[in-house]
């Protein structure tokens, strides 16, 4: 049976080592070309000030500009890793819930694969706060990818 091609693909990543090996993984995959690989870093603001942002002003506070900074150095080292693949790849970093944030951009880009790293909370954290990865597989409307 004939799969269509995935030609647009969403790489999530956290500057863990999960994505890390996320991007390797996606780097050493046979994608046929053209193909399209956006990869994506969300940083999620501290919770007080997320509670206290309803028009995402902690989005452009001041410690934001640090993250931002340190993000789009790991996006473009991220980004070199793909540079001997046959496809296109992009990065972009953005502030915001990451796992809303993600689906947001799988819809509006059609995104046909994402691709995260598994975090490899336990327990109680786990419980509490949830994982990226489990949210996104939950709730993407595209095939996801989870890379150990």
């Amino acid at each position: 049976e004939d799969y269509p091609a995935l030609d647009r693909i969403l790489l999530a990543v956290d500057g863990s080592e999960a994505s890390s090996a996320a991007a390797q993984f996606l780097g050493k995959f046979p994608l046929k070309s053209p193909s399209h690989v956006m990869i994506e870093m969300v940083w999620a603001p501290p919770p007080s000030s997320l509670l206290a942002s309803v028009a995402k002003s902690a989005c452009v506070a001041p410690n934001t500009a640090s993250a931002k900074s340190q993000g789009e150095t790991f996006l473009h080292k991220v980004a070199m890793g793909f540079q001997h693949n046959p496809y296109t790849v992009n990065y972009e970093w953005k502030c915001g819930d990451p796992p809303q944030v993600i689906l947001e951009s799988a819809i509006q880009h059609e995104i046909q694969l994402i691709v995260v790293g598994a975090r490899g909370l336990k327990g109680m954290k786990r419980f509490l706060l949830g994982s990226v990865s489990q949210k996104i597989l939950e709730h993407a409307s595209c095939s996801v990818l989870i890379v150990r």
